[in-house]
């Protein structure tokens, strides 16, 4: 099985913790941290920033399936 599409391992036991933050009104900070014992020595973490490119922008939200083509129909608010 794999983690993502960067081609990381993973196992049935895998624990992901993922944390989101509001910075300021148009920033999102997201960490997400890996822990699976079977494939990595110890847990990593993995942050960025998310910065909102025009006021009022809608926040799309990621979903990952084969052949998503209707990616308009995933907006939140």
């Amino acid at each position: 099985m794999l983690l993502d599409t960067a081609g990381h391992p993973m196992s049935e036991d895998l624990h992901l913790t993922e944390r989101f933050k509001r910075l300021e009104a148009d920033h999102l900070s997201y960490e997400v941290t890996v822990d699976d014992p079977k494939y990595y020595t110890k847990p990593w973490t993995n942050s960025r920033v998310f910065t909102q490119m025009k006021p009022g922008q809608e926040i799309m939200e990621y979903v990952c399936t084969e052949n998503n083509k209707e990616v308009d129909e995933h907006h939140i608010k």
